[in-house]
């Protein structure tokens, strides 16, 4: 009886061990709720992010005319429906941003090519728009060309070509991937237009008239003869979707993967069968044939070989006319810089002293402007003194300290 006690306590011990070591070590598909930490928290307002060690190419727009900034890119069409425009996401460093009314596009290779990439930029639909067509892509193409081919409708092979890139997909307006690879499916009919991969529609709408901060990413298969594909995408900073080897669980209909928990594990994506194929070119398109007079803004782009992630909003902004604040980041030399720069629910900290400026607030955002401050701005006992300050009407609510006018 005793050895039968032993022997059932020592089974209990082994299984209880090995459930353990499953719980430790389980695979699950990446989580879509969780937020993350990119290469952009390590950058207020994108400031220093081109000299990033993993920041592959860095398109802020801030060029001082047109022709300056497509000089950046390879290849560009209908230069005429392109203007820079002052209008940019609240959070960039940036003064403008580039517009494009109807269809147009730019085109940059990405050499010598690379097996993993993340491309994060800022867009805006005008309200007026009806429908969109297709729009910014990653792609691979053996041996590269210094122009875009996509080769719409046909089957990739492995060898020659493949793209991808999030769209807000027609009339529906909702985001989802538009995906050409080597073992993609056809339509109706055999022809092969970009596939799907979250219903349609997808469940995450695409809101006109607001800057929104869209990021993919693309991971090429190693070795050529696997699965182990990926791609994923977020808007706003929340992964959306992530598809690869094993996950997520669904069912193809025709062109359209619709993910269900009683579907197959999706196979994951064999982008190439040679290893010449990878990631090698951007392409910038904003194509609108249903509705040529669509406008769309785009700023604040960043490819890199890490997540990006939105640009970070700032708890506190610092002002010191010396340009230093001790270190401290976002750093401005004047008041209304760092009020032009904030975003909503920021305080903006200001070493004592007199600063000859005409402050104005009349943006819709709840701001804190602290005089005063020691020149290391860790203590708050003197005062700051400005020519005026001028709240409009459509400032938000503005709270002041330690701030005088002469």
């Amino acid at each position: 009886m005793k050895r039968t006690t032993s022997l059932l306590m020592r089974a209990t011990q082994v299984l209880m061990l090995a459930l353990i070591f499953l719980l430790l070590n389980r695979v699950e598909p990446p989580s879509s709720k969780a937020r993350e930490s990119g290469i952009a928290s390590r950058y207020v307002g994108d400031r220093g992010i081109e000299n990033d060690p993993d920041v592959v190419f860095v398109e802020d727009f801030e060029q001082a005319t047109l022709d300056a900034i497509l000089s950046v890119w390879e290849y560009s069409t209908h230069a005429e429906r392109m203007s820079i425009s002052s209008d940019t996401p609240s959070l960039s460093k940036g003064r403008q941003s580039l517009f494009v009314r109807g269809s147009a596009d730019m085109y940059q290779r990405l050499l010598p090519g690379y097996d993993q990439l993340y491309i994060r930029f800022y867009a805006k639909f005008e309200t007026s728009c009806d429908s969109a067509g297709h729009w910014v892509r990653l792609g691979g193409r053996n041996p590269s060309i210094p122009w875009p081919w996509p080769e719409a409708g046909k089957c990739p092979e492995g060898d020659e070509h493949w793209s991808t890139g999030v769209e807000p997909m027609g009339s529906s307006w909702s985001w989802d991937f538009y995906t050409y690879w080597m073992h993609m499916r056809s339509a109706p009919g055999g022809s092969c237009w970009g596939n799907t991969f979250s219903g349609r529609p997808s469940p995450w709408p695409a809101v006109k008239g607001d800057w929104i901060c869209v990021e993919f990413m693309v991971k090429i298969n190693d070795p050529v003869t696997s699965y182990n594909g990926e791609q994923a995408f977020w808007i706003n900073g929340k992964k959306m979707a992530h598809l690869g080897q094993g996950f997520p669980r669904g069912t193809w209909i025709w062109d359209g993967f619709y993910p269900n928990d009683d579907g197959h594990p999706f196979e994951g994506f064999q982008w190439r069968k040679v290893q010449e194929l990878n990631i090698n070119y951007v392409w910038l398109e904003h194509y609108v044939p249903a509705d040529p007079t669509c406008g769309c803004w785009f700023d604040d782009l960043i490819i890199a070989k890490k997540y990006v992630g939105p640009i970070p909003h700032p708890q506190s902004i610092y002002v010191d006319q010396s340009g230093s604040c001790d270190g401290r980041s976002p750093c401005f030399s004047t008041i209304q810089e760092g009020i032009d720069f904030a975003g909503s629910e920021t305080t903006i900290k200001v070493v004592y002293g007199d600063f000859p400026e005409d402050i104005t607030v009349d943006e819709a955002k709840a701001l804190t402007i602290q005089g005063g401050w020691d020149s290391t701005f860790t203590t708050q006992s003197s005062t700051t003194t400005v020519k005026s300050i001028t709240i409009g009407s459509n400032a938000g609510t503005v709270a002041v300290g330690n701030l005088t006018i002469e």
